[in-house]
């Protein structure tokens, strides 16, 4: 049992390295960009949640002047 794991850990060493030295990094990078992408979604559904017509439109609406004659 020993030697067949002491085998596949040397058939594999290279992999494993380059996971180690690459893709760890990446996940990493992946995980904080996720962790924000969250952070600007809460933001958004809370200004939809507060005030949904500003979040939709802008601050500043148009005021209605009425019919001019």
């Amino acid at each position: 049992m020993a030697d067949e794991l002491t085998g596949l850990v040397s058939d594999n060493r290279e992999g494993v390295s380059r996971f180690v030295n690459t893709g760890l990094p990446e996940v990493a990078r992946l995980i904080g960009d996720l962790r924000r992408l969250t952070q600007r979604l809460d933001t958004v559904a809370q200004k939809f949640e507060d005030k949904p017509i500003e979040a939709l439109f802008g601050s500043r609406q148009p005021e209605f002047e009425g019919q001019k004659n």
